[in-house]
């Protein structure tokens, strides 16, 4: 089961609405299209449009992101949300496709509806490599270690094969 990482914004300013929206938001502006009916080229242009300077690894490091958000990840997949400077992290169950709705304001414009599984969960008895996994500088990313991260979460009453 993939177990992806979905940030809430740079200084974590969008994590009262990802809860209170019960969804995870794409929280990169700029981007008013459906992204699912997009090709990779049409998203890099957009990237290229925003960032004009942005370096190759960058478009690349960025496409990959949106990709994940608006066509990986699936229902029943569990995201990990981190709560920006803290070594907690908040456990929740995918339940909804990729949506785009032009009618909502950034970030909520793109979103995927989410029910939360556990919250405030301490990572800090989690072992120093699991956790600098989770801290990857990507906004979305596939968490590494899954299995070594499940177990993790079992041992703190987290279960996440009793969804």
């Amino acid at each position: 089961m993939p177990i992806w990482v979905c940030r809430t914004g740079s200084h974590g300013q969008h994590e009262n609405l990802f809860f209170e929206s019960n969804c995870i938001c794409l929280t990169r502006d700029g981007f008013d299209f459906d992204l699912s009916k997009c090709e990779k080229t049409d998203i890099e242009s957009r990237i290229i449009e925003l960032n004009p300077d942005a370096a190759r690894q960058t478009i690349s490091n960025t496409w990959s992101q949106i990709n994940i958000f608006a066509e990986k990840m699936s229902i029943g997949d569990v995201v990990i949300i981190p709560k920006k400077g803290s070594s907690k992290i908040n456990v929740a169950i995918i339940q909804g496709n990729y949506v785009y709705d032009m009618e909502q304001q950034f970030p909520l414009n793109h979103q995927r509806t989410i029910k939360v599984h556990a919250k405030d969960v301490d990572t800090t008895t989690f072992n120093q490599s699991l956790r600098h996994s989770l801290g990857a500088f990507r906004t979305v990313f596939q968490a590494k270690k899954e299995e070594q991260l499940l177990e993790e979460l079992r041992k703190v009453r987290v279960c996440i094969d009793e969804v």
